[in-house]
């Protein structure tokens, strides 16, 4: 079957970080409130180094469509990047501190050292890790419930957001004649990364809110993870996914997902560039 007319524009979600929320604005829970700030921590430069990735991939793109979707990554990105920092600016503000930026900020000086391929691969492993996440955020809770604004519209904005574009990266990794062992090597680097500095973030946030040797804490760590609707258990068949050779983001279609999470937030968007078809929706 051929891919689906799914589209994806440029949005500016209207929200105020000064508005008063709870410290633990997560369904007033410290494991996940420190989890997802440092998510937004790290998501600044990982979001660089993707933007810079897709636009050096661009002189290889032969097709139209591709490109163009290639141009809504970016622009959908940077303003991810951009609401992130300025959430980031309030998190700050409240005591926290990005630990790994100096660390963050040299591996980035060094990402001229790899190849466009290997980029390519890296950005898609780190975005099928991410969608992963965000599916997980908007389907295994009710986050409009579960979370207080600011927080809550961020994050359901930027979830549903990044499962409209996840298949990008990745079709353009085999639009440029990307191999099945450099992905593979790529996600396991990759996930090694994504692990190490987000539990060293997450811990230092605890750390800094006084919480690192709570016992409760380290109890919500465990249910987050590994209780019933845990995101071990729902992260793992999907990470393995991965590792098929006919693997492609697009075989899970969650376009009615980020609909309808889109669909909370329709009278705070703002559509700032056109819909784009979207070359990998699900067939």
């Amino acid at each position: 079957m051929s891919a689906s007319e799914g589209t994806y524009p440029v949005r500016k979600l209207s929200i105020d970080f000064a508005a008063k929320s709870n410290r633990y604005w997560f369904k007033n829970r410290p494991f996940e409130t420190h989890w997802f700030n440092a998510l937004s921590f790290g998501i600044v430069p990982a979001e660089r180094f993707a933007i810079s990735c897709i636009k050096d991939s661009l002189p290889l793109v032969q097709e139209e469509t591709l490109k163009a979707e290639a141009r809504a990554f970016i622009g959908q990105e940077s303003t991810h990047s951009f609401l992130h920092a300025k959430c980031n600016a309030e998190l700050e503000r409240q005591g926290y501190r990005f630990f790994l930026h100096r660390y963050c900020e040299w591996r980035l000086s060094k990402a001229h050292w790899l190849s466009r391929l290997s980029g390519l691969a890296l950005t898609a492993c780190w975005e099928h890790i991410t969608a992963i996440i965000c599916e997980h955020t908007l389907s295994r809770f009710d986050i409009f419930k579960d979370a207080e604004d600011p927080f809550c519209a961020l994050w359901t904005w930027h979830s549903a957001e990044e499962l409209e574009h996840k298949c990008l990266a990745h079709d353009l990794y085999i639009g440029t004649a990307g191999g099945y062992p450099l992905k593979i090597g790529w996600l396991l680097y990759g996930t090694a990364l994504f692990v190490t500095d987000f539990a060293t973030q997450t811990a230092h946030n605890m750390y800094r809110d006084g919480r690192l040797f709570d016992p409760r804490v380290w109890l919500g760590c465990l249910r987050y993870f590994f209780g019933r609707q845990g995101l071990f258990w729902f992260a793992f068949p999907r990470w393995l996914a991965f590792m098929h050779p006919r693997f492609h983001p697009g075989d899970v279609d969650n376009r009615a997902l980020s609909a309808f999470a889109l669909e909370q937030l329709k009278t705070r968007l703002k559509v700032v560039g056109p819909p784009v078809a979207s070359h990998g929706a699900a067939d």
